[in-house]
């Protein structure tokens, strides 16, 4: 019922602490059930449509941040070159050049890594959508350095831990954290900042953006479902803003 459903949403955010953000995608999942609900058994239409009446809770949307060229360079140049370190290099090299998600990139296996004709990825996304993405030499070479030291099975992770397991989401966001700690004393305008791995994926955006490629290209690059997800970098982009003017 739906004042059930309302008391779990309301406890959410006043006892979990949960934000707007994660209480409407709980919703959207319900809605999404009541919706198949409502099809297979016509006697729970009511019951449905009134769970499907609760409104999503709006709320302020952040100011995606993203990295320029320099800061981009300065965390590159911040790992050590330890056996960890150059497979965290090649990690966010991969992240900066394909604007991967970083679920896309742990997920990879040697079997994912095309050769020939080119050098490509193919990267596995959200939905079960797959596409497959080019790599410049620089970062070609620099997976083909970091592959000789995996096991040859097609099924190998390509990112894996001292352990021979897939690196993990916190493991990465962990390292990086690091890697910025370290660039930021040369490059103090990472001073204090939060990096995610997401960060890489935004300043592949806002880059291609700058250096006016379409929009609908880069919707395509990075695999979102429509262009108006992609048009969040253009508020972002501080000199097609000047140009306006």
């Amino acid at each position: 019922e739906a004042p059930a459903l309302l008391a779990f949403l309301d406890d959410l955010e006043q006892q979990r602490h949960c934000q707007p953000c994660s209480r409407n995608i709980r919703l959207a999942a319900r809605r999404t059930f009541l919706r198949y609900v409502a099809q297979q058994e016509p006697s729970a239409l009511a019951l449905a449509q009134r769970v499907l009446a609760i409104p999503m809770k709006r709320h302020d949307r952040h100011v995606l941040g993203f990295l320029t060229p320099v800061e981009v360079e300065a965390i590159l140049a911040a790992t050590n070159a330890t056996d960890r370190g150059r497979r965290d290099h090649c990690l966010f090299h991969l992240l900066y050049q394909t604007g991967a998600r970083i679920s896309e990139a742990l997920n990879l296996q040697r079997q994912d890594v095309l050769w020939q004709p080119r050098v490509e990825v193919q990267l596995h996304g959200k939905g079960r959508k797959q596409r497959t993405l080019p790599l410049n030499a620089a970062v070609a070479a620099e997976l083909k350095t970091h592959l000789r030291g995996r096991p040859s099975e097609p099924t190998a992770w390509v990112f894996a831990n001292r352990w021979g397991e897939a690196l993990t989401r916190s493991g990465v966001e962990k390292r990086l954290a690091r890697t910025v700690q370290q660039a930021a004393r040369q490059c103090l305008s990472l001073k204090g900042r939060s990096i995610s791995p997401h960060t890489f994926r935004h300043a592949c955006a806002m880059h291609l953006l700058q250096a006016d490629v379409d929009i609908t290209l880069i919707a395509l690059f990075l695999g979102h479902e429509s262009p108006c997800t992609t048009h969040h970098y253009i508020e972002l982009d501080m000199q097609l803003k000047e140009q306006c003017l």
